[in-house]
């Protein structure tokens, strides 16, 4: 038998429901012929204080439409007995998972309680069947849960219905502990409110209502304080509805994201960037930018994708020597040159996400393998990378030890766009050699060019073969470290795995 403290822990993160029908007396399940539970018969005292024993123990619990929890046990725990109490009594955190706004059991609020101190409310399709239920649950949270202190409230159609910001509004303007907030718009009350919480660190909030909902009563743009607040994530139709709202802000996050329904042209970029520079944050570690989400058109396929993203345009934001995260997703291309990312990695030291277009591509980039080793050697800590280059001229192994015989090994993630390959096993084993974790994982986008063709999946997996059999190789202390360049036979290996691999998945 466990003891209580083994039982703490085998419970307390239980999460998926269904588990507790396993603390349930057999002979009080009801099963249909698939196995399914239909039913539960009446607990007798004895039973439910042994079956509380377990669910007293539980800390977090999730509700999804993916994965349903059967009613009838739902229905259990939603009406315990008195000399019970609440099912839950150490539940901390709740997290609702609906699909299209159907929940089998959509009255969730006995999981609410006063040690609640999250409440993440994904929610289906508008309008729902339950839009009225939910809007009674989302006005009592503040009462039940006086000690919240993360609220996430969104919807899968990512459009919020019409009574969204009022309801969601009221709610957070009487909670006094929140630390993280993800919701729709708010009014200027529940924003002020919110801006004046020394405890806020994080706020993600959704812009699309008119702009009219962010102005005070006398029809001036309120000033929020936000004096604690570390990340801020707007969504706004354009950049400039999301830079209305950051000058209402007596100071700069730390970092932030942008997420806007149109797609940025340059100069705007441009323009946010120049007003990024003039708020004065020298602790600004993080700026994400992207466009509309949806199908990517790479930018070669754009006929007049108008001027290049340049070091030019991004140079203000080499100051900020702590930047730990720059992502930029936009339809406009980048000329950025090996010289130019050597700039750009020498002042940000600590980077550990760099992305520019790893989606739309940088159309002709100019940026060769050189490129990569100035990340290996300014940015030690970088998990996350995202650009093209030219490798086009790397036909063999170079003669000299790439990057100077120094690697990365936090990388995991290389996004290479619409990068230009000529030789795929030589580049494979530079990239082993230079990016040296074993979960490493390298893809590209639509638009690269594999041996002069245009690029496709089998490319990406052909290549992870020819990565992995380099790892075996060092895995049987076969290196290449001490005689570089790598004996001939080396790379016409890996030239042939690349072929079979790409045979291999085109026959199949």
């Amino acid at each position: 038998m466990f003891k209580d403290p083994a039982l703490d822990l085998l419970w307390e993160l239980c999460f998926y429901l269904p588990r507790l029908v396993s603390a349930l007396p057999s002979h009080a399940v009801v099963r249909d012929e698939q196995n399914n539970v239909v039913d539960i018969r009446p607990l007798t005292r004895e039973e439910w204080t042994r079956f509380h024993t377990y669910s007293a123990r539980i800390r977090e619990v999730g509700i999804s439409e993916w994965g349903p929890t059967s009613n009838a046990l739902l229905a259990l725990l939603a009406a315990p007995p008195a000399y019970i109490g609440r099912a839950f009594p150490k539940l901390r955190r709740i997290v609702i998972q609906e699909l299209k706004g159907q929940l089998y059991f959509p009255d969730y609020r006995f999981l609410l309680g006063p040690l609640v101190n999250c409440v993440d409310l994904r929610l289906g399709e508008i309008p729902s069947e339950n839009d009225a239920l939910t809007q009674s649950i989302i006005q009592s949270i503040p009462e039940v849960c006086p000690k919240l202190r993360y609220l996430a409230v969104s919807w899968s159609s990512r459009t919020p219905p019409p009574w969204a910001s009022q309801v969601v509004s009221e709610a957070v303007s009487r909670l006094d502990s929140l630390w993280t907030l993800r919701c729709p718009a708010l009014n200027t009350c529940a924003i002020m409110h919110v801006s004046q919480l020394r405890s806020m660190e994080a706020l993600a909030l959704d812009l699309f209502p008119p702009s009219g909902s962010l102005s005070s009563n006398s029809g001036t743009a309120a000033i929020y304080e936000f004096s604690g607040l570390y990340s801020l994530d707007l969504t706004a139709k354009t950049m400039d509805k999301a830079a209305i709202f950051l000058r209402q802000l007596t100071s700069l996050p730390d970092c932030l994201t942008i997420n806007l329904g149109a797609s940025p042209h340059v100069s705007e970029v441009e323009s946010f960037i120049g007003y990024l520079d003039g708020r004065h944050n020298r602790d600004f570690d993080g700026l994400t930018l992207r466009g509309r989400h949806g199908y990517v058109e790479p930018i070669s396929s754009i006929p007049d994708p108008g001027p290049p993203v340049t070091l030019q345009i991004l140079r203000p934001l080499l100051q900020y020597q702590w930047l730990r995260t720059l992502e930029i997703e936009m339809p406009s291309p980048i000329h950025l040159t090996d010289a130019n990312i050597e700039d750009m990695t020498i002042a940000w030291p600590y980077l550990q996400t760099f992305t520019l277009n790893q989606h739309h591509g940088w159309g002709a980039s100019s940026a060769t393998i050189k490129s990569l080793y100035n990340f290996i050697w300014y940015c030690q800590d970088l998990e996350y990378l995202g650009m093209s280059i030219d490798a086009s001229q790397l036909c063999d192994a170079p003669e000299n030890m790439p990057a100077d015989g120094y690697s990365n090994k936090h990388l995991v993630h290389l996004q290479l766009g619409d990068s230009r390959v000529r030789d795929p096993a030589v580049l494979a084993l530079v990239l082993s050699t230079i990016f040296t974790s074993k979960f490493l994982y390298v893809c590209f986008s639509a638009g690269a060019s594999f041996q002069g063709e245009e690029y496709n999946t089998g490319h990406s997996m052909a290549l992870a073969d020819c990565i992995e059999e380099v790892r075996e190789r060092e895995a049987e202390g076969i290196t290449d470290e001490e005689s570089w360049p790598p004996p001939q036979d080396v790379v016409k290996r890996l030239r042939k795995t690349f072929k079979r691999s790409l045979r291999r998945r085109s026959d199949s």
